[in-house]
């Protein structure tokens, strides 16, 4: 058996690594559930940017370490983990200037209700 496979008598879902074709997806799934379930955009209206502050490293610098649930060829669910986590320590802080300034630029410049 691989790891996280679950086998049952009839699966309706699959367990997979992570690839580029899912990155659109992830991003949805995080956005669309982002607020305790629910869609962010009551919070927050800049999708890109939630989606980059919350999934970009994982989709991006270290894919190997994602997963997606995927039911009938459409993701539903994924797992975000990384391995290289002094790394992502060093990247989020960057990451993190890098969306500050993203946002600060849209929200002077009137992007922003």
């Amino acid at each position: 058996m691989r790891p996280l496979e679950r086998r049952t008598k009839d699966p309706d879902y699959l367990i997979r690594p992570y690839e580029k074709r899912d990155r659109e997806d992830i991003r949805n799934i995080c956005c669309e559930t982002g607020f305790l379930g629910n869609p962010i955009d009551p919070i927050f209206c800049d999708r890109n940017l939630f989606a980059d502050y919350l999934t970009r490293y994982y989709t991006d610098i270290e894919p190997e370490s994602s997963w997606v649930g995927e039911k009938d060829g459409v993701v539903v669910g994924y797992l975000l983990s990384c391995k290289l986590w002094h790394l992502y320590r060093w990247w989020g802080r960057w990451n993190l200037a890098r969306l500050i300034c993203k946002g600060g630029w849209r929200f002077f410049c009137g992007h922003y209700n």
